[in-house]
């Protein structure tokens, strides 16, 4: 499916593939009625709405936008039954609601990418989905800023078990037309979601070889102790596991434990999503650390770093 033509969504056992006006967003509340535009339920092909959606929803990201979805259909409602705004006004108008969709897409990324470092899969879906639909609006159906969001999506798919292949691909054939291939980020992003991909499904040499090429184009970018490496690491960690090599993942563990514990000393701050990722990345670890003690004050500096 073109990215310019549909925007595709799988929310469990739920396909979606339909253009969403912005007067659907944020969702409504649920109605009885099961004639409405925005579900398709793959079994049955009718259209349906529920309860259940809407609570993910308000769960997930609902809450922390519809404020400013209000301030955009504001902005989009000047001049409506007045005298014609003039051009400096709707240039105005349109720049303000620019840097409301980029309030919003910095808010639903970061929140996604919490509840995923959390292993909230089915949470992350519509803050994922809330991200790709402000990209496209911002940036176009055609543009690199998208790759973030379709990576967002594969990711909460891997965890859901469901068909992340196409959101991966959909951020490759983005990448191919925006002729960005010498983004090593976004290099470094695709492999990590593909090394996910693939480890989902147990093919474990197929995942060492993605985790290992995100960990290089990462150095690449940042240098090999940088603490934004630390992504990479641990994902060649986690497959190394899997593959029944302890020592060498072991090894991976102690390096990421030791470059957390330099950073923690630092006067560096976290950010809500780093943090997260710190949280669950050194719990993860200290379940097959013989360094238990040691993690255990690492996580307790994590969780305090918003009150240093």
């Amino acid at each position: 499916q073109s990215a310019k033509n549909s925007l595709i969504v799988l929310d469990y056992k739920f396909k979606i593939v339909n253009k969403v006006p912005w007067s659907f967003f944020p969702y409504p509340t649920p109605r009885e009625s099961t004639n409405v535009v925005n579900y398709v339920e793959s079994r049955h092909s009718i259209n349906v709405q529920t309860a259940r959606h809407y609570n993910l929803d308000q769960k997930s990201i609902h809450e922390h936008i519809c404020h400013y979805f209000n301030d955009i259909r504001g902005n989009n409602d000047v001049g409506i039954g007045q005298v014609y705004i003039n051009a400096e006004d709707k240039i105005a108008q349109q720049e303000s609601r620019k840097t409301l969709l980029k309030t919003i897409l910095d808010i639903c990324v970061t929140e996604c990418q919490i509840m995923l470092y959390k292993e909230m899969f089915q949470e992350a879906l519509p803050a994922a989905l809330q991200a790709l639909r402000c990209s496209m609006l911002l940036y176009g159906n055609d543009s690199i800023e998208l790759v973030s969001s379709y990576l967002l999506l594969g990711q909460a798919s891997v965890g859901m078990h469901t068909c992340s292949q196409q959101y991966l691909s959909l951020a490759q054939w983005a990448v191919i037309k925006s002729k960005a291939h010498d983004n090593y980020e976004i290099k470094a992003q695709i492999h990590h979601n593909f090394s996910l991909l693939y480890g989902a499904n147990k093919k474990f040499d197929d995942a060492l070889i993605h985790a290992t090429k995100e960990v290089y184009y990462s150095s690449l970018i940042h240098g090999p102790d940088n603490i934004l490496i630390c992504t990479g690491y641990y994902q060649l960690g986690l497959v190394m596991l899997s593959m029944s090599k302890k020592v060498k993942a072991m090894r991976l563990f102690s390096l990421i434990v030791d470059m957390w514990e330099a950073y923690l000393k630092s006067d560096h701050q976290l950010g809500s999503a780093q943090k997260a990722e710190a949280i669950q990345m050194l719990k993860t670890i200290q379940k097959d650390s013989e360094e238990k003690d040691k993690l255990k004050y690492h996580i307790h500096e994590t969780y305090l770093m918003d009150d240093r």
